[in-house]
């Protein structure tokens, strides 16, 4: 890309945020809750264009990022100062003092751009999405971007646009890229806590929601992601321990039917599925000048890590630059490993501080909800994304603002759900797995009066007389 090119592109990219900046000025806070809702539609969309057209430094993805970051500065100011938000902060500026100390300061400055914006939305969404009702319009952004990661695949694979990421010629992934089934398992994860919030009476909507998330499963499987995938397996898990008994049979049923569906359609997808799973079926390659599994990451992290001097491992070196670092055509995918090399101990264990933060504010808000089935849904949801995002971290989610932005606008915006109903004592209206209990006919007919025949020689009293006693004649 030529100096002008770049040029245009950034000017175009700051007049977008700058007049983006007047509407939302201008419209107040509602304008700015509609662009939180917004952001992983944004995101997708940027991916999208990113991943079909030839790009160096600058693309559509950029005017992503420019839009949060926006979004990001006008909400500094409406966060709680709380742990969450202290610990958040910390991190962020931390990694911000490690951009000039990189050797490849543009690169590191990329990746710390996207990486911040999307954990700010941690404290932000805590802060501002404090209903039942803003929560339901964060999930049908998550259900929109789900709809169009959904049919921009459906596209791709029709006219083959896109690389194939394993094997040419079998999965055309169009723009998004392998990213995309990151997003699919966050919102699949979602799914029972969005019908909670659906009423029954709207069947349809619930059988489209049901059949995309059986289609996203597909998607998945057929992709290939480990990372994805064992992200999913963790939060499936995980729902089925926490959620209470009636969820559980829902979802073995759920799973036979889905089962089922997979071995009757299996004529549609094996023959793509096969060759794939043939090349990945070694899941824990070990390290190579090529080609890094996660073991062999683990093991060259760690060498690094030991072998290196005293800044290095706390301080670490190139920050998000480990491609560059180690001199080869792959960055590290664990993200663990990747802070640790490039972020140093500090680096990781704030990282880490701020998921433990993130679990111990949720929980103290949720453990004090009254309504016992809304409490269940929202820890067995909330810690089901997160099973997704440790998952998922382990096949470089550092790399994907919109993976990163999706889960942190779901989490933080379950804090704020929590906090809201531990104060007011509401609840979710449809959280209860069954219809309200009603009294059994054995029980309600003991409750009536039983009528007794009169004794002999007493004539029971009128109905509504001055005593209510029976007089003798």
């Amino acid at each position: 890309m030529t100096g002008p090119d770049s040029l245009l592109i950034m000017s175009f990219v700051a007049i977008f945020a700058a007049a983006l900046f007047l509407v939302v000025l201008t419209l107040g806070q509602r304008a700015l809750l509609a662009l939180a809702v917004c952001l992983p539609v944004i995101h997708l969309l940027g991916d999208i264009g990113k991943g079909t057209q030839p790009v160096e430094v600058f693309h559509t993805g950029n005017i992503g990022v420019a839009v949060h970051l926006g979004f990001v500065l006008l909400c500094l100011s409406r966060l709680r100062i709380d742990a969450l938000t202290v610990t958040t902060l910390l991190f962020v500026l931390y990694l911000a003092l490690l951009v000039p100390l990189s050797s490849y300061p543009l690169n590191s400055l990329g990746a710390y751009l996207k990486v911040a914006a999307a954990f700010m939305l941690l404290p932000i969404c805590s802060a501002l999405f404090t209903s039942l009702d803003r929560l339901r319009s964060v999930q049908r952004g998550m259900l929109a971007a789900f709809v169009l990661a959904l049919a921009h695949f459906t596209v791709a694979q029709v006219f083959k646009i896109g690389r194939s990421p394993y094997i040419e010629g079998t999965v055309f992934l169009g723009g998004g890229g392998v990213f995309i089934t990151y997003l699919i398992a966050y919102v699949v994860t979602g799914i029972p806590l969005t019908l909670a919030l659906l009423s029954p009476r709207r069947r349809m909507m619930r059988l489209l929601i049901g059949l995309g998330a059986m289609y996203g499963l597909v998607i998945m499987i057929i992709v290939f992601r480990r990372g994805s995938l064992l992200g999913m397996a963790a939060a499936l898990v995980t729902y089925f321990v926490l959620t209470s008994g009636v969820h559980r049979r829902r979802m073995v049923v759920s799973g036979v039917v889905a089962a089922g569906a997979a071995a009757i359609t299996s004529p549609l997808y094996l023959p793509k599925l096969l060759p794939v799973l043939g090349f990945r079926g070694d899941f824990f390659r070990f390290f190579s000048e090529t080609n890094r599994g996660r073991m062999g990451e683990f093991g060259v992290s760690v060498q690094m890590f030991f072998d290196g001097p005293v800044k290095h491992k706390l301080l670490g070196t190139d920050l998000f630059s480990s491609k560059e670092l180690l001199g080869v055509n792959r960055a590290l995918h664990v993200d663990y490993t990747n802070l640790l090399v490039t972020a140093g101990l500090t680096g990781l264990l704030l990282y880490l501080a701020v998921l433990a933060t993130a679990v111990v504010t949720f929980l103290r808000s949720a453990r004090r909800i009254r309504d016992r089935h809304s409490r269940r849904l929202l820890i067995a949801t909330f810690m089901g994304l997160l099973a997704v995002f440790v998952g998922v971290s382990s096949s470089r989610q550092l790399g994907s603002v919109t993976s990163l932005t999706v889960a942190f606008l779901y989490l933080g915006t379950l804090i704020g759900v929590a906090r809201s109903l531990a104060r007011s004592g509401g609840a979710i209206e449809y959280a209860r797995p069954t219809a309200p209990p009603v009294a059994r006919r054995g029980a309600a007919w003991r409750a009536r009066p039983i009528p007794r025949p009169p004794l002999p020689g007493i004539v029971p009293a009128p109905a509504g007389g001055p005593t209510g006693r029976s007089e003798p004649r």
